[in-house]
């Protein structure tokens, strides 16, 4: 069973989570462009994405 779209479809999901919860923690603090979600979340995404393509080699699921 190939369960690799399911784990990495949450790890971007828990990206994207990550970048709200930056925006709203830090929607006083943050400069401008910082401080607004269409900005920020894909730029946590991208970063979360070149992660996870870094350490997918590590990724095992099921041994072999």
């Amino acid at each position: 069973m190939d369960i690799m779209w399911v784990a990495i479809a949450t790890d971007m999901t828990l990206y994207a989570l990550v970048g709200m919860l930056l925006v709203r923690l830090g929607r006083r603090r943050l400069p401008e462009p910082w401080n607004r979600a269409s900005f920020t979340v894909p730029i946590v995404l991208v970063a979360g994405a070149l992660v996870t393509l870094t350490t997918f080699p590590h990724w095992l699921v099921f041994q072999r």
